[in-house]
Formats: structure tokens, C-alpha cells, sequence
């Protein structure tokens, strides 16, 4: 904390860096995953009770975008760049204090336009004024000072209370907010994203943090290997020298059964007809 505070204040230099040790530090276990109907469900809960906009607006552009729940908290409106798909996280606010632009997925998209309105709602209009406008009625001291209710120069605090009301209505409890960003990476590395593209995406400095990862996009990987490997089972099989294996085109089959039956019903059909032909004068004897 005390490193952070110079470095923030410019006073982390020279000898200060040079012999600085950090202590080891316990890495925190890795959160929950969300699947996507438990998402699907804070959306559709959420709508549900006016109380809930915010946290579910942010959780729509936490999961669409992995950012931080204090990264979205002190967004400022000149920071969104919806038309380009994504937003400014700056310096100051990082947990590593380096800026990055990640690239946002549609429902984060969804989630910030409708943070924006209700922006544009609170009174905040100009470009350094904040996403989340603070709630003055909630300080008893500034309360005093103003009659207005929002501030759009300051952020608001947080939105644990809402978050945690709404997913004890989902049925999720213990799903913490940042269990958000461990769910867009997990996807990521279910759909076969490279480590070093999540790393710009998250703000990871340490490829350790994102290499618990790793065995998500080994799963992804061997999927992928079955199923070509799958395509080219007669290719494997000319260069070992086995066997081809027929066609097994399963749509096939119940065509061939169908028109087999078919037929047979035929055949006995015309065996009841050639027995009574048979009876009176057959036309073969």
C-alpha cells in the first residue's frame, strides 16, 4: 500500500525501487463461473425490481467486457467510445496503474447505453462528469449542503447491498460481483482466446494470473482435436495402412429402414393378389 502511495505521488525511485522486497503474498483462490441461464436469470430478476438497474446494468457490462467492478464504478463519460465497440480504462483507476482499452461484447454494449441514459437522467451531461453519478442524500454531511440530490462529479460508492439482494432473488448467494470478470475469462478460454489477447483484455500483468486459465482452453483444445480428428479418420487410416470405415450417415439409415418396410409391404400385397389370381386361371401357367 505504502509503494502505491509514493508511486502515485511520483516519490518511488532510485534506491527506493532498487532494494525494495515485496512479501510473498497468498494468491486468492479462483472465483465462481456463470453459465449463461444464470445470467440470462440476473437480467431477467433484475428487471423485476427498479432498485436492481444499477447492479444489473454493470453485471451486463462486467460479464461483456471482464472489467473490474471498480474500473465500471469511475468511468467517466468521455471514457465510453460505444461506437467503436470500446471503452477507456484509465491509469489512475487500473489495479496495475497502466491504461488499456478493452473491447466490448455485446451485452457489455447494452449494459453501459443503459448506465448512459441514466446518466443523462441524473443531470450528468459534460464529458469529465461520471457514469455512476454519487447519491448525495446518503451522506449526512454534504445532504446539508445541497438540495440536490445526484452528483455527477463525484462516483458513487458501491452497489454491494443491491448486488447481494438481488442474488439472494436469483437463488446464487455467495456469487460475488467478481465472479463476473472470472466468468468472461472463462468463457474466453472456452472459446479458444489466446492467453496473451485475454491478458491486454484484463489488465493481467503476470501471465500466473491468467495461466489458471489454462486448463479451461486445454478442455476447449482437446474438443477441438476430437472433432477434426473425427473428419480425418479415412486419411489416418489410408496412411497406417487400415481399413476405410463405410459412410455412417445416420440420416441415411432411417430412409433405407423406411423404404425397406415399404417395399416388403409391397411384396405381400402382391403375394394376396397373385394367390387369388391364382385360384382362377393364372396368366404365367
Amino acid at each position: 500500500m505504502l509503494r502505491g502511495v509514493m508511486s502515485y505521488a511520483g516519490c518511488w525511485k532510485g534506491d527506493l525501487s532498487v532494494y525494495y522486497k515485496p512479501l510473498r503474498q497468498t494468491k486468492s483462490q479462483k472465483g465462481q463461473a456463470a453459465n449463461d441461464n444464470q445470467l440470462a436469470r440476473i437480467i431477467e430478476t433484475a428487471k423485476n425490481n427498479e432498485t436492481w438497474e444499477v447492479a444489473m446494468y454493470c453485471a451486463a457490462a462486467a460479464a461483456g467486457s471482464g472489467c473490474r467492478g471498480g474500473e465500471i464504478r469511475t468511468l467517466r463519460l468521455r471514457d465510453l467510445r460505444l461506437t467503436d465497440s470500446r471503452v477507456k480504462i484509465r491509469a489512475e483507476v487500473a489495479k496495475n496503474r497502466i491504461g488499456r482499452e478493452p473491447i466490448l461484447l455485446s451485452l457489455a454494449e447494452w449494459g453501459l447505453r443503459g448506465l448512459l441514459t441514466r446518466a443523462h437522467r441524473l443531470g450528468a451531461t459534460e464529458p469529465d462528469h461520471y457514469l455512476l453519478p454519487f447519491n448525495v442524500r446518503k451522506s449526512r454531511h454534504l445532504a446539508k449542503q445541497t438540495d440536490k440530490k445526484w452528483d455527477p462529479t463525484q462516483p458513487m460508492v458501491s452497489w454491494v447491498k443491491s448486488w447481494r439482494k438481488l442474488m439472494t432473488a436469483c437463488k446464487m448467494p455467495g456469487f460475488r460481483f467478481h465472479d463476473l470478470r472470472h466468468t468472461f475469462r472463462t468463457q474466453g478460454a472456452h472459446a479458444g482466446v489466446q492467453l496473451e489477447v485475454m491478458m491486454a483484455q484484463l489488465g493481467h500483468m503476470d501471465r500466473e494470473t491468467s495461466i489458471e486459465y489454462v486448463h479451461i482452453q486445454q478442455q476447449a483444445l482437446q474438443k477441438a482435436k476430437a472433432r477434426t480428428e473425427k473428419q480425418q479418420t479415412n486419411v489416418l487410416n489410408a496412411a497406417t495402412g487400415r481399413p476405410a470405415e463405410p459412410p455412417n450417415d445416420r440420416r441415411e439409415r432411417p430412409r433405407l429402414l423406411k423404404s425397406g418396410a415399404r417395399a416388403h409391404g409391397i411384396f405381400r400385397r402382391r403375394g394376396r393378389i397373385s394367390t387369388t389370381r391364382r385360384t382362377g386361371s393364372a396368366p404365367w401357367g
